[in-house]
């Protein structure tokens, strides 16, 4: 293979990470809304995972290429690419996304382990550097060019067609390794695979100063670099808006990368690997630095952040090559192991550091630049590192034996054992004994519900979660509900269950108050997720006694605590959780497997189902324990216990929150007193609690409310210009006497059909059909109805609604959804028509979906429209959704409809881009059923006739 040859190869095979990552950039919005990802930023898992998965597996092909030779490493990696890719083509769920995202990731892994390789047997010194910077120059136009060629793929197929084309790129690399690349390894330089020597060879790596300093340098560095991959998407197109031109913006940004990298060979050979280094990572943080300070003071514009970004990215094209060319120049005898050290160490501490960067995005750029800031510093733990290296082996020898070492362990084990007594002092192992033979399992053949206390012995009445108990469906005779423990050593079967009044109710008052974020965008407002944590508690009812021997199989109950004890519970009290997580349960449920666990701990606060600030509001509405224990699935409705044995709350769910610290949510035992008082549950509801959630919930922005400004800000021209880019909800100007007209309407939905027809009667003629019959013509007259059908499935609404030609009106649609697994809304879609139009529009199905009608000075003064609501299959309560009109004067001539989404607040460059691009997808989307997404169609109907001996239009 010749040289050429040899950079170009070695640029593809590291092109294959680049695109699997960058091609990802512009669907990863599309992904988390078809696959459900719970959160905004959980959609930078697709590129966590990847990275992760790619930094571990280094380590393990590293010997693999010592032992069995490059190429054959090279061609089993990429086989196992082609099928991480097409398991993410085929994913159903965001869950079966990732796992195939980092198998992909471990695939790769063996690519770039083994091309490091090839380069270090062909190569040495500043060849070497030389090589892996012109095959990085050349492979940089991957991450420029990449993010652009997903947003084309996105235009012509929804975003498995990315993985399609990944696919397609394995498979032209693989035949090219197999029919040109030689094995590089020499036969007597093979290692076997065994623990010695695969650990010597690593150990020979992590002990050499200059290997792990510059491994350490390039990952820190890259630790930011990827931070500001995984959150390029909501940096580019929440903060700056630019839509479409989000793939020019990115690439700008990595053509100054591809630009040092391209200088970086005449460099090394004129200044050397060190002092260029180093260099370069003193201007990296000094630009970070610099920028992070102006932000501070004068706040982030477009231009400022393309400006050091570019700078930064220019520092990194000079740090990557040669860190990793100066980490590999000692390792020559044991490149295979060396070049997968580099990569794990590398990899997976930037792919680690990178996703917590990502992860604290707060839609601004400050994370982002503070993380580039303070990795960069890596220059100085660099040198450090460097001095202190002589030192390690002497430290490895006296590891463990020092006698300070072994004091402190001693001093460690034994604050754990005096706190563990401290907690057996202050709640019992006798106390916790006796409760745990009244704590059962729920369920049903082996399927595990979760847990259940009993409460009443001697009539069978059991607690549990109302979670728990809203999943036990009697009306099916296949299911047989049982309890078990290994106490009772018997199943006893759940005849009945009664679940709190008021659990649900706090989810229906917040689905119609619909929050909104306040620190959302005018042009792309978010809804306030929050999460029903009210009122999880039920009852269960069994046959306690055994019929054969009139036994009471039931345990002893367990004593509530009072209400004045519980009005008194506060943070730092003791308590402990019994309960049955699913990680204790065998996969076949058999009685002597039901081994409850029981845990202590204390509790963290008290707070309500929407907690503030300031909390003025009436101590009973702080009714749920926070602590931080047992929040394995599988646990809810198990018995939270004071010091005494009494129960002073029930197990309810794990804090669903990407910012949570692992806390567990219990229902205080009030909820029980509602249950066993009659009248107390419905009293207390409309008492207490409604009227304190209701106070609560008027922090935030209501939709009705506010979507009307935001609809007027969004299309009306104000001085000639719409909301300004960046303009949040919170700034919008509420006044008693807005320059617009709002209708809004909170109507409910139809029960879910198959299609909708709309019947048009302004279109409506008469047809003569003739028929021939026994050789006697005859002439029937039959009516045909014209009619648009909507072949889709859902809850559907309609509207007739008369509007005047001389005023713009925006019309929009929203249904907030809370759940545990939705994000956060229900998608809806509007079909729209003028009468007498022949054609039926449609927007795509999205959380707000909305279109303009332009003012006209048409003779007539005014139009009928038909307006058509679908809703997809959603989990919310609610039947209601809302509905709006936003009407306001103007002088505009041309009546004219504009469809769903807000004004392109991109460059005007990436104007016609984006409209053809947009015209591609949406026709792959409506007529291409293996590619294309029915969901995001924006269709237009065209009337079909009806007749009553039809059971369908023509």
């Amino acid at each position: 293979m010749t040289f050429p040859e040899l950079v170009a190869i070695t640029a593809a095979f590291m092109a294959l990470n680049a695109l699997a990552i960058d091609m990802m950039l512009p669907a990863l919005g599309q992904i988390g809304d078809e696959l459900g990802a719970a959160h905004d930023n959980d959609r930078q898992l697709i590129i966590v995972v990847y990275v992760l998965g790619n930094g571990i597996a280094q380590l393990f092909f590293g010997p693999l290429a010592d032992r069995f030779g490059r190429k054959t490493v090279l061609m089993w990696a990429l086989g196992g690419y082609m099928l991480g890719s097409v398991l993410s083509i085929v994913a159903s769920s965001f869950s079966l996304l990732l796992a195939a995202r980092a198998f992909q990731g471990v695939a790769t892994a063996g690519t770039r382990v083994a091309a490091i390789a090839v380069v270090r047997d062909q190569c040495s010194g500043r060849r070497m550097a030389e090589v892996m910077s012109l095959a990085i120059t050349i492979f940089m136009a991957a991450p420029i060019l990449a993010p652009g060629f997903g947003q084309l793929i996105l235009f012509a197929a929804p975003w498995r067609g990315i993985f399609f084309v990944l696919l397609l790129y394995g498979v032209i690399l693989m035949m090219w390794t197999a029919w040109r690349l030689p094995e590089t390894m020499a036969p007597e330089d093979r290692k076997p695979l065994r623990v010695g020597p695969i650990s010597s060879s690593y150990y020979q790596f992590i002990t050499n100063r200059i290997s792990i300093g510059y491994t350490m340098t390039s990952a820190l560095c890259f630790g930011a670099l990827f931070g500001y991959i995984s959150a390029s998407e909501q940096i580019f197109l929440e903060i700056f808006e630019l839509g479409q031109g989000f793939a020019l913006a990115f690439a700008a940004i990595a053509g100054s990368l591809g630009a040092a990298t391209l200088i970086n060979a005449r460099l090394v050979s004129r200044f050397g690997m060190r002092r260029l280094t180093h260099s370069a990572l003193l201007v990296f943080i000094i630009a970070n630095l610099l920028h992070l300070f102006i932000v501070a003071t004068t706040g982030e514009t477009f231009f400022l952040f393309m400006a050091f970004m570019s700078i930064s990215f220019f520092a990194l094209g000079l740090i990557g090559p040669n860190a990793t060319a100066m980490a590999m120049e000692p390792m020559g005898h044991v490149a295979g192991s060396a070049a997968a050290a580099n990569g794990f160490a590398g990899t997976t501490i930037a792919g680690f550091l990178g996703g917590l960067i990502g992860r604290f995005f707060d839609g601004t750029t400050t994370p982002i630049i503070t993380g580039f800031a303070c990795l960069g510093k890596t220059h100085f733990i660099t040198r450090t590192l460097s001095a202190l290296t002589p030192l390690m082996k002497l430290a490895q020898r006296l590891a463990g034996q020092s006698k300070e070492t072994r004091l402190l362990e001693t001093r460690v084990e034994a604050a754990a054992h005096n706190a563990d007594a401290a907690l057996r002092a202050v709640i019992t192992p006798e106390t916790l004994a006796a409760a745990e033979p009244s704590v059962y399992m729920v369920v049903n053949n082996n399927r595990h519900y979760g847990s259940a206390f009993v409460l009443d012995r001697e009539r069978g009445i059991l607690v549990t979660a109302a979670h728990v108990a809203a999943d036990l469906n009697f009306q099916d005779p296949d299911n047989s509900y049982t309890i078990l423990n290994r106490y009772s050593k018997k199943r006893l079967r759940i005849r009945a269950k009664e679940i709190h009044a008021g659990f649900d109710v706090f989810r229906r008052i917040i689905e119609d108050y619909q929050p909104l974020d306040p620190e959302s965008r005018v042009s792309s407002p978010r809804q306030k997720r929050v999460i029903d944590i009210a009122n999880d508690a039920a009852l269960l009812f069994v046959d306690p006694i055994d019929a054969n021997t009139g036994e009471n199989l039931l345990g002893p109950d367990l004593p509530l605590a009072s209400e004045t004890s519980l009005a008194a519970l506060a943070p730092g009290d003791p308590i402990a959780v019994i309960g049955y997580p699913i990680d204790t349960v065998t996969s076949n449920i058999e009685e002597d497997s039901a081994a409850a666990r029981v845990e202590r701990g204390v509790i963290s606060t008290m707070l309500s189902p929407i907690d503030q600030v300031e909390n003025a509001g009436n101590p009973l509405t702080q009714n749920l324990i926070v602590h931080r224990m047992a929040a394995a699935p599988g646990n809810s409705g198990g018995p939270i216990l004071n010091r005494n044995g009494e129960i002073i709350g029930i197990s309810s769910h794990g804090h669903d929150s990407t910012h949570s610290n692992g806390d567990s949510l219990a229902q205080r035992a009030d909820v029980i007193y509602d249950m066993i008082t009659p009248f107390r549950e419905q009293d207390g509801l409309e008492r207490v609690y409604i009227p304190d959630w209701r106070q609560r919930l008027a922090k935030w922005p209501q939709a009705e409310e506010i979507l009307p400004y935001v609809f007027y800000r969004r299309y009306a021209e104000i001085d000639g210009e719409r909301a300004p880019r960046g303009m949040k909800i919170s700034e919008l100007e509420i006044v008693e006497d807005p320059p617009f007209e709002a209708r809004t309407y909170s109507p409910d939905l139809s029960p879910a059909q198959e299609q909708f027809v709309l019947y048009a009667d302004d279109l409506e003629t008469d047809a003569e059909e003739s028929e021939e019959e026994n050789n006697n013509s005859r002439r029937t007259s039959i009516e045909q109805k014209p009619v648009f059908l909507i072949d889709e499935e859902g809850e559907y609404a309609s509207y007739s609604l008369r509007l005047d030609k001389d005023k713009h009106h925006a019309i929009f649609a929203f249904d907030y959804s809370m759940a545990w697994t939705s994000s956060g809304y229900c998608p809806l879609a509007l079909y729209f028509r003028r009468e007498g139009d022949s054609v039926l529009h449609s927007t795509r199905a999205t959380r707000m979906p909305s279109f303009l009608l332009e003012a006209s000075d048409d003779a007539e003064t005014s139009d009928s429209y038909n307006i058509i609501v679908r809703r997809r299959a959603c989990d919310a309560q609610s039947k209601e959704y809302l509905f709006g009109i936003v009407s306001w004067e103007s002088e505009t001539q041309d009546t004219q409809v504009q469809v769903a989404a807000a004004p392109n607040t991109g460059k005007a460059i990436f104007a016609s881009f984006e409209d053809g691009g947009e015209r591609i997808s949406n026709f792959i989307n409506c007529n291409i059923d293996q590619l294309g997404d029915d969901q995001r169609c924006q269709k237009s109907i065209k009337v079909q006739n009806f007749t009553a001996q039809d059971s369908k239009p023509q």
